[in-house]
C-alpha cells in the first residue's frame, strides 16, 4: 500500500519527473524495482516530455541543477534542494553565479537583465584576451 504524497501546491498539480521508472536492485542486480507508481508520474528516455513539463511549471523543486537550470530558463520559479548525493560537487554553485543565493530557501525566478549584463561583461572581457 502506498502511503498518501502531496498531490497539489497553491492549487497547482504536482507533476513528479524522473529519468526511469525503474530503480535497480542493489542485492540482485538482475532484478529491478517499479518507482514511484503513483499518479502525476512521469519519466522517459527523452528529454522534450521532460522540457514541456518543466516549461509549463509554475514552480520546479528539485534537488538536480540542470533540472532547475531548464526551469529557470523557461521562466518557471524553482527552488535547488539540497541532501542529494550530488549537492557536495559544486554543480549548484552555478546558481550563485547566476545572482539566486536564495534557491535554496525559497523558489526564486532568473532576472534575465542580469544575465544579459552578464553576457555583455563576458563578451568584452573575451575580447580583449581573444583579439579579432
Amino acid at each position: 500500500m502506498l502511503s498518501p504524497v502531496q498531490r497539489e501546491i497553491e492549487k497547482y498539480p504536482i507533476v513528479r519527473i524522473k529519468s526511469s521508472p525503474y530503480m535497480p536492485n542493489i542485492k540482485f542486480f538482475k532484478s529491478t524495482k517499479f518507482v514511484y507508481p503513483r499518479p502525476n508520474m512521469y519519466f522517459s528516455d527523452l528529454p522534450h516530455g521532460y522540457l514541456s513539463i518543466l516549461k509549463s511549471a509554475k514552480y520546479v523543486f528539485s534537488d538536480r541543477v540542470h533540472t532547475c537550470a531548464a526551469g529557470l530558463i523557461f521562466g518557471s520559479s524553482c527552488m535547488y534542494i539540497k541532501g542529494g548525493k550530488r549537492s557536495n560537487d559544486g554543480r549548484n554553485n552555478l546558481f550563485l553565479r547566476l545572482g539566486l543565493p536564495e534557491i535554496y530557501n525559497r523558489p526564486v525566478s532568473l532576472d534575465f537583465s542580469y544575465i544579459e549584463a552578464e553576457k555583455e561583461r563576458m563578451t568584452k572581457e573575451l575580447a580583449v584576451i581573444i583579439p579579432s
